[in-house]
């Protein structure tokens, strides 16, 4: 599974509509903690604050990612659009 995550996101380095950035965001909110943890990354990368699609320097922000607690994640979702400068509500209206 993880080299079809990683073969996924080499692709949507350079191909990346709104509508695969939303799935992204959907992910980051719905998917298990390991594939948040990259789909984050992605997402900020993709906005233009990151140097790289797994900037190193952003790692233990990435990390907090992986969690089963929902709470937690919304939590990190919502620092992750304050980041890249979103309403996180509007998001979440927006994706479902």
């Amino acid at each position: 599974a993880f080299e079809s995550l990683s073969e996924t996101l080499d692709q949507v380095e350079d191909f990346h509509p709104p509508e695969v950035v939303d799935a992204l965001w959907r992910g980051v909110l719905n998917r298990d903690g390991e594939t948040a943890v990259h789909l984050a990354a992605m997402l900020l990368w993709i906005y233009g604050k990151a140097k790289e699609p797994f900037d190193w320097d952003h790692r233990p922000f990435f990390l907090s990612f992986n969690t089963e607690d929902s709470t937690e994640r919304r939590i990190q979702f919502r620092e992750l659009c304050h980041r890249v400068d979103l309403n996180a509500e509007e998001l979440i209206k927006r994706i479902g």
